[in-house]
């Protein structure tokens, strides 16, 4: 029995193969006849390259290297016998039949407890219980075990689970059977177990990397030992380490596989004899010693101190630009390599961006979903086509890139333009089918759109999945034409849409929506890898990927709390007592694991520790196991500075030696385009902000409205408003019950084509029948002798020598008799101060009783006037009445200071500011941006 180890701290791979050599070297029939068995197909490539790189040095014959991951699908070795049925006939159940099957009985279990049963509620269930079944198959325990646990021992909650695990325990192997198909996970395990028991090689057999975490992979390790030349290597072992220590322990699982192997760990040898321990893997194991010791007990150090850097940023944000300028050194470096190593995918997509920034590829492990690359967006949005399909989806699939490609792009996106901006920016509630309401110039061609998707706009109500998706691809197909299959996630969204074809049939027949929200989420397990990064000396690893890497410089990142380790979760179906008395492995032992990993990183001569201290504006816990590295080195004394020193560096690449404020705009158009025509509002605004007059008025410009906007404020009083004016003019206060009951009536019918709008419907209806009910009780409004609505009035005011028109639309004009007028209007807000009403900035009902003065509003002549304002917001008081003080004198200043205004805006060299009384008096800036407020203000 030979076990061999190669502690952390050293490159695992580069002395696996020195190793190799100094037995093998000298000897090439030998070197060509080893075997080396590795469990990532990733670690074999690494190891082949390093044997090229030796072999530039000295002639060598390279031994046979083989995946585990290959040999669980096709046991092929050499001096395996071929005159024994490997495979039985049995055939292995593809990953989508599975989830189909599983679906349906989900979908069956749900629907006999009267619960949601649809698919896109049991196929998440369904998911789950499929990795439950992994987990029991690769741990060799049987299904069956499940009904024994006690059920008095556990609350109800927890029995509920164990009838629902009834589908795997008693169900699902009865489907298995009654197919003729076999488990994937039984038949790599199935494999594993051949190569144990008939292969019985007389050449040197070597499995390193393991940690044995799987049964079969265990006992073929046991069996290798057995051989004459048999050799298992262990990875990161510390064989100094108690054998007692914990599952969050990173030599827990590695204790456990050395006890199974039948080995002491006080027998384990170097794989090979080095001359000193490296001080980097002394500090490993004080680090995850199960309790730190005191400073007075640390064993020095041997050796130079190493190169083991930690840097704390503020934001992730900020750990990746520190990240990414680390790898853009190493990158600059002839012959040199880097891999950061992360479980934080998020972290892992800023990196990218930052080192595309500079257009440097990386080779990238992870991959990207294919639902969200240029095709699986694509075919996403075609499957929420519907009759009531939002209209930002229908406006991203009529604008995305694969939309009617073989057509003239320019001429269709500026159709799409002018349809966002004519119909869909215009209306509220209008649907995609809705052709009726498109300008005429562009009816044929949006009329053809229609007609290629008309087969998904009013589907059957239920189909098989392989129906769907064949409807579903001649739609895509109709519109994006052969190139949506061309580039790389084409190519892998054809290889998949093609397999799942054949496969889902087990899938219970389910609706278009179910069904789109099906493949969306079964697209978010195929993974697209990008080319571009392949053979790039700088690499981004999963920590499962980093296992077994080799580079000169290693980042380890996003080391917080619940995400490196990750947190524990228990899952929906077994508690970790669960767990443990089934057979299957402790839930901590994943800590330990993902604490061995870490380790493992250090294997480099420069490592990095980074971690953000904020994420998404939360505080993050740093964690364990940067606490341990940060402790150890502390004691030792080896804090660096070169953390701090990358932290300052990158702060300054995107800042400016100089920092030259902001000018605030100051436009001074000439005479003759400035308006001669202003509303009470342009009025207001003019007052307010001169800009946003500018830019309306003068430049023409008007804010897009945005698609699908929630309704707003400004929406209440518009209905509000219109529901006043009709009551109005229909009916009289005097009419008592009567007028309040018609104007309930007029607001249903306005306020039903709103009252999808939960906030509509909860809320400002409630809100609107409280207003009508408070109008109602209103003293003296029945004696009113006549009341108009939205009344047009005009003036026209000499200014210099240039007439202007004065507009005003007032809300309401009472007649009172006797020559007694009274100005009435409808506040859904925030009434204006006092102080605004004197100083003009809310100059509406002042400069509405200036035009009723002057005759503006036809035959209405006032002997006397004044003005009211009334407040409607619902609740408790219905509304409140406020009277303007002091009126007469009111509109005398308000007629001095129009003339005052309009003359200086008016005049040569008037300047139109932005928010020229500070932000806080502009009520809507829509041209905000425009005056690029922020950089000045």
């Amino acid at each position: 029995m030979t076990i061999y180890n190669i502690d952390v701290g050293r490159p695992f791979l580069r002395n696996l193969a020195a190793g190799i050599i100094d037995r093998f070297g000298g000897d090439p029939i030998a070197m060509g006849q080893t075997v080396v068995l590795l469990p990532t197909r990733r670690g074999c490539l690494s190891l082949k390259e390093i044997f090229k790189q030796k072999a530039s040095e000295k002639s060598l014959i390279l031994p046979r290297i083989y995946a585990l991951a290959d040999l669980e699908q096709e046991p092929i070795l050499p001096g395996l016998p071929f005159d024994i049925d490997i495979n039985p006939p049995i055939k292995v159940i593809s990953k989508w039949q599975r989830l189909g099957h599983l679906t349906q009985l989900v979908q069956q279990f749900l629907q006999q407890k009267n619960l949601c049963h649809t698919t896109q509620a049991a196929y998440p269930l369904a998911q789950e219980l499929a990795t439950l079944l992994d987990e029991f198959y690769i741990s060799n325990v049987e299904l069956t075990k499940l009904e024994t646990l006690v059920e008095d021992e556990f609350s109800n909650y927890w029995q509920q689970n164990l009838a629902f695990l009834k589908i795997i325990s008693s169900y699902w192997p009865a489907i298995l059977e009654e197919n003729g198909l076999s488990e994937a996970a039984q038949f790599q395990q199935q494999n594993l177990r051949f190569i144990a028991t008939h292969w019985r090689p007389s050449f040197p057999v070597i499995l390193a990397g393991t940690t044995g975490t799987r049964p079969a992979t265990a006992e073929l390790a046991r069996k290798i030992l057995d051989f004459p030349q048999g050799m298992v290597v262990l990875p990161g072992f510390d064989p100094h380490a108690s054998s007692n220590v914990g599952p969050t322990h990173p030599n827990y699982t590695l204790s456990q596989f050395v006890s199974y192997l039948g080995g002491p760990a006080a027998k384990i040898q170097p794989w090979r004899e080095v001359p000193i321990t490296l001080a980097k893997t002394q500090i490993l194991h004080q680090a995850m010693a199960p309790l730190l010791t005191a400073t007075d007990h640390l064993p020095p150090l041997v050796g130079s101190a190493p190169q083991i850097i930690l840097i704390p940023c503020a934001t992730a944000d900020e750990e990746a630009l520190v990240i990414a300028t680390i790898l853009r050194s190493v990158y600059e470096q002839e012959n040199e390599t880097a891999a950061l190593i992360t479980p934080d995918q998020g972290l892992t997509r800023r990196v990218q961006a930052y080192l595309q920034r500079w257009d440097i590829e990386a080779n990238v492990s992870a991959g990207t979903p294919l639902s969200e690359t240029v095709v699986g967006t694509f075919l996403s949005l075609i499957g929420r086509l519907a009759s009531d399909m939002a209209i930002t989806d229908w406006i991203a699939l009529l604008k995305h890139p694969l939309f009617l490609k073989g057509e003239d792009r320019g001429s269709h996106l500026g159709r799409v333009r002018q349809l966002e901006c004519e119909v869909f920016r215009k209306k509220r509630g209008v649907k995609l089918g809705d052709s009726h309401l498109v300008p005429e110039p562009l009816r044929a061609w949006y009329d053809g759109i229609l007609e290629y998707i008309a087969p998904v706009l009013s589907p059957p109500k239920n189909c098989l999945f392989p129906e769907w998706l064949a409807l579903h691809l001649e739609v895509a197909l109709g519109l994006a034409g052969p190139s949506l299959w061309m580039n790389n996630d084409g190519e892998v969204a054809h290889t998949f849409l093609k397999e799942i074809q054949a496969e889902a049939t087990a899938f219970p027949p389910m609706s278009w929506k179910d069904y789109a929200a099906l493949l969306g989420r079964l697209q978010a397990q195929v993974s697209v890898h990008r080319r571009q990064g392949i053979g790039s000396p700088l690499k981004i690893l999963g920590t499962l990927e980093a296992r077994q890497t080799e580079a000169d410089v290693m980042i380890l990142a996003g080391l917080n709390e619940t995400v490196w380790p990750q947190a524990i979760d228990e899952g929906p179906w077994l508690s970790n007592q669960m767990r443990l008395k089934l057979g299957l492995s402790s839930l901590q032992r994943r800590l330990g694991l993902a604490a061995h990993d870490f380790c493992l990183g250090f294997s480099a001569n420069g490592v990095y520790l980074t971690r953000s201290e904020q994420h998404n504006g939360s505080a993050t816990v740093p964690s364990r196991l940067w606490q341990r590295v940060q402790t150890v080195l502390k004691q030792y004394q080896l804090t660096s500075p070169e953390g701090a020193k990358l932290k300052a560096l990158v702060r300054q690449l995107d800042q400016s030696d100089t920092i030259k404020p902001g000018i605030a705009p100051q436009p001074q158009p000439p005479s003759h385009v400035k308006p001669k025509h202003y509303s009470v509002t342009d009025i207001e605004r003019l007052l307010r902000d001169p800009y946003s007059v500018y830019a309306k008025n003068i430049l023409k410009l008007k804010k897009l409205e945005p698609l699908d906007q929630p309704l707003t404020a400004r929406e209440w009083g518009q209905l509000v408003h219109q529901v006043l004016d009709l009551t109005f003019k229909r009916h009289h206060p005097r009419e008592g019950a009567a007028f309040v009951e018609a104007m309930k009536q007029i607001g249903r019918d306005i306020f039903t084509p709103y009252l999808e709008d939960v906030v509509v419907k909860t809320f400002w209806w409630y809100r609107f029948q409280q207003i009508c009910d408070w109008i109602g009780q209103i003293p003296g409004l029945a004696d009113t002798a006549k009341i108009a609505t939205e009344v047009r009035g005009q003036i026209e005011l000499m200014i210099g020598t240039q007439a202007i028109t004065l507009t005003a639309i007032a809300d309401r004009i009472d007649t009172l008799g006797g020559g007694k007028y009274q100005l009435v209007d409808y506040k859904t807000g925030m009434l204006p101060t006092e102080i605004d009403i004197r100083l003009g900035f809310a100059p509406q009902l002042a400069l509405e009783g200036l035009i009723l003065k002057r005759g503006g509003f036809g035959a209405l002549q006032p002997d006397e006037l004044n003005a009211v304002y009334w407040e409607l917001k619902g609740g408790l008081d219905g509304g409140t009445i406020k009277f303007l003080k002091d009126y007469g004198t009111l509109l005398s200043e308000a007629a001095n200071g129009l003339e005052a205004l309009l003359s200086y805006f008016h005049g040569e060299g008037a300047v139109y500011l932005s928010c020229p009384w500070g932000e806080e008096k502009v009520k809507f800036n829509d041209y905000r941006q425009l005056a690029r407020v922020d950089e000045w203000m």
